[in-house]
């Protein structure tokens, strides 16, 4: 394996650091996966390991994260989600499954709205007894002509209402045990103003 099949970045925002990995996390990656790790705990005290495209994990990496999570700030914790069966293999043939995984709920989303582009929503496939569906996220602030930076999402799901920055702090926020912190809780249902039919 060469430096090519691996790469890391680190995003800190709102009091949490992601870390993304990519590629093949072994003896050859594993200098700058542990690089990584420590830079992300330095920007935050609560880290995020996204396995989500890693392809392989051999034991050198996972001693990375075992001694990251050993340094974790008190108050902060560090958890891997995302891994594929054959690295989640590889925690659970370890034992490391529940010292390092978030269990995460496997939600199905679609996009079921779209109103001349103005605002999206997705709903979940999965459904509650009521035949509701488990959650919903709808997209506010991303009006025709305007920044699509200027868009924030409503999460409505399990009773709560929140509003996240990004459409992917929303969905981690509904699937993640230890989700990101929204920007706001407001207190009734947020809906966008729409054209009729």
């Amino acid at each position: 394996m060469s430096y090519a099949d691996f790469s890391v970045r680190v995003v800190c925002q709102h009091g949490r650091a992601i870390v993304f990995v990519e590629g093949e996390a072994d003896l050859v990656a594993v200098e700058r996966f542990g690089d990584a790790l420590r830079a992300a705990q330095e920007g935050a005290p609560d880290v995020i390991v996204d396995l989500n495209q890693v392809t392989f994990m051999d034991s050198t990496c996972l001693k990375a994260l075992v001694r990251a999570r050993r340094q974790t700030a008190e108050g902060g914790c560090l958890k891997a989600v995302g891994a594929r069966p054959p690295v989640r293999r590889v925690f659970e043939m370890t034992g490391l499954a529940d010292l390092l995984l978030d269990q995460e709920r496997g939600l199905t989303w679609r996009q079921v709205v779209a109103v001349g582009g103005a605002w999206r929503q997705w709903l979940t496939d999965e459904r509650t007894a009521g035949d509701e569906p488990v959650g919903e996220i709808l997209e506010v602030g991303a009006w025709a002509g305007y920044d699509p930076e200027d868009a924030h999402y409503v999460l409505e799901m399990d009773g709560r209402t929140e509003l996240y920055r990004s459409l992917t702090d929303a969905i981690r926020a509904a699937e993640c045990p230890d989700p990101p912190r929204p920007i706001f809780q407001p207190c009734s249902r947020v809906k966008p103003a729409f054209p009729g039919p």
